[in-house]
């Protein structure tokens, strides 16, 4: 499966400045060491999609971290960007789940573009059982049953990719071929 172009990995605060969502190996890494996320793993992914909104905004500012230092923008300035425009942060959060689906097919990972898209959709889910518990129970109870769907599903895309992470470790110690 090819990556999604058909839209851009990108989000625009409420001025209008546009941000990229475009993820590369360094950004990886520099998640790795400077946040202890490392998005190649299935649960760090279910993490960054997660209820904890400080956490994703952590995230989406050290994956911009090049682009706001190069604007002369403090962190805290970027994060209240995310805030800056009615849908701002759902925006952003959804350019961050195209900025990883993108990586991990580039990195030849469906699975994990899989769990990212799975993890989105239990999110927006979650979301809107917030949104009718505000507003009616009969739609809330309706709104939990679509929810606990979303997470049972992305339980079991989690255990595959969990799976797969580690096929390749006992499919080459059992044949002792080296994987290529």
């Amino acid at each position: 499966m090819t990556a999604d172009t058909s839209q851009p990995l990108k989000w625009n605060d409420g001025s209008g400045q546009s941000w990229s969502t475009t993820i590369a190996l360094s950004d990886a890494l520099r998640l790795k060491q400077e946040m202890a996320i490392d998005i190649l793993d299935p649960k760090s992914v279910e993490v960054i999609f997660g209820s904890d909104l400080v956490r994703r905004t952590e995230v989406l500012g050290e994956l911009a971290r090049p682009q706001w230092e190069e604007a002369g923008i403090a962190y805290t300035d970027f994060a209240d960007l995310l805030l800056s425009g009615p849908t701002t942060f759902v925006d952003a959060s959804d350019a961050l789940r195209r900025g990883l689906s993108d990586f991990f097919r580039r990195a030849g990972r469906e699975d994990l573009a899989i769990v990212a898209d799975r993890a989105w959709k239990a999110m927006e889910a979650g979301m809107q059982v917030s949104v009718a518990k505000a507003s009616g129970e009969k739609v809330g109870k309706i709104l939990q049953a679509g929810i606990d769907r979303a997470e049972a599903d992305l339980d079991k895309e989690l255990d595959r990719a969990l799976a797969t992470l580690q096929a390749p470790r006992i499919a080459g110690s059992s044949s002792g071929s080296s994987p290529g």
